[in-house]
């Protein structure tokens, strides 16, 4: 039960972590699961508005942050189930994944746009809880393994 809830804990944290920093000629702006922060001008705008408000039609690099943050939420209830009741490793550490690979294409879609430079901090972080916590239950889900016939 002690180790669920250490990597309960560490799931958890990830929601205060940078997912990417986006570097331009202004100032960096600074993507969270739950918004994203520009610090000169100051602003702060949700992921709710910045999907449901001030965008329409938007590339699928941008989309992508969205399902990177979307993929983080069901790791979380993935790993509280291992201390409520029973998780299976294999489904977190692939959300986990998932979300890295997700928050690094959000990253690499500002690679064309001049003066914009993605920092996928978040992969990185998301990453090393997979190899930390999870790297025998997701060699698990990587392994493929032939029947032997009946």
């Amino acid at each position: 039960m002690a180790a669920a809830r250490r990597r309960l804990l560490a799931v958890a944290a990830l929601v205060l972590a940078p997912l990417t920093v986006v570097f331009s000629r202004r100032a960096p702006t600074i993507f969270f699961p739950f918004g994203s922060f520009t610090p000169n001008p100051t602003s702060f705008t949700a992921i709710w508005d910045y999907y449901l408000r001030y965008t329409n039609g938007l590339p699928e690099y941008l989309v992508a942050w969205g399902i990177a943050v979307v993929l983080v939420v069901l790791a979380i209830l993935s790993a509280l189930s291992g201390v409520v009741w029973r998780e299976d490793a294999r489904v977190t550490a692939a959300l986990l994944a998932l979300a890295g690979a997700s928050n690094l294409a959000f990253a690499g879609g500002f690679i064309p746009r001049v003066g914009y430079t993605g920092v996928p901090v978040g992969t990185l972080l998301l990453w090393t809880v997979v190899w930390w916590y999870y790297r025998d239950a997701f060699r698990r889900v990587l392994a493929v393994t032939e029947r032997q016939p009946d």
